[in-house]
């Protein structure tokens, strides 16, 4: 824990632990979240489809920006943020595929749940939401990359164009 000069506290606990665990560990979402969503009337978000991804960069991806979990029953979990990341991974991943999560080890409040909901649907899109600018520069990279890093990232150019929400013959004329 920091204290306001920035130093860790000794005797401090992490609240906060990091482990690999498989995806059908994590049983859904927060009950709070469930609710919340419901009471919002939130329809699920779009999940590309299983064809225009390659599952091991996902995987690869989640290692990196780990889905936050609160302990469930046994050795479950429920899913407190990377929302998106948690429904990309239960619906995209084999059940047994071997993900990180960070386990929170502290009761969070309803209101807390919420905020950090707001957040990653809301504010973290608009933030780094791509511009059609930004699309065709990543087109224009893509372009130039060799036939095996394109392989390695998407299964073809029209599921990297899908995935960007532009068709192939728009971005070329651009």
């Amino acid at each position: 824990m920091l204290c306001r000069s920035g130093q860790k506290r000794r005797g401090a606990v992490s609240k906060i632990e990091r482990k690999s665990t498989a995806v059908d560990t994590i049983t859904g979402l927060h009950s709070a979240i469930i609710e919340f969503e419901k009471r919002l009337s939130i329809p699920p978000f779009q999940i590309p489809s299983a064809a225009d991804i390659c599952s091991d960069k996902l995987a690869s991806l989640l290692q990196h920006l780990p889905i936050q979990v609160v302990r469930s029953r046994g050795p479950c979990y429920r899913c407190i943020g990377q929302f998106r990341l948690y429904r990309l991974a239960t619906t995209l991943l084999e059940k047994k595929a071997t993900i990180a999560v960070e386990i929170v080890h502290q009761r969070l409040k309803r209101e807390m749940l919420e905020e950090r909901y707001l957040n990653e649907v809301f504010y973290l899109p608009a933030l780094i939401g791509l511009s059609d600018a930004d699309i065709q520069r990543l087109y224009s990279i893509w372009n130039r990359l060799d036939v095996s890093r394109k392989d390695a990232l998407f299964p073809s150019t029209a599921s990297f164009s899908r995935m960007l929400g532009v068709s192939t013959h728009r971005l070329r004329n651009e």
